[in-house]
């Protein structure tokens, strides 16, 4: 995984367009709201009871590497049969 690598990983679908930098912000403000978080996914929308009490949906997201998030993205992958 590319985090292993200590990178930090912005996944996008093909039909995404950016009009400006999606995470300008994110970087260059300490005090931001996203400075608190090691993940950022889009938001599904649906909400429906299938997925609760998660919405996210794997169209856009980022994620920082570090030693939480790897341990995250391990499992994830470790557990992909049963999600």
């Amino acid at each position: 995984l590319i985090s292993h690598l200590g990178y930090d990983l912005l996944f996008q679908d093909v039909d995404i367009v950016w009009f400006q930098h999606p995470l300008k912000d994110y970087f260059a403000k300490p005090d931001h709201w996203s400075q608190k978080y090691d993940a950022i996914f889009q938001d599904d929308g649906a909400h429906s009871v299938r997925y609760a009490p998660y919405s996210a949906n794997s169209g856009f997201y980022f994620v920082r590497s570090n030693r939480r998030t790897r341990s995250f993205l391990n499992t994830l992958l470790g557990q992909s049969a049963i999600v």
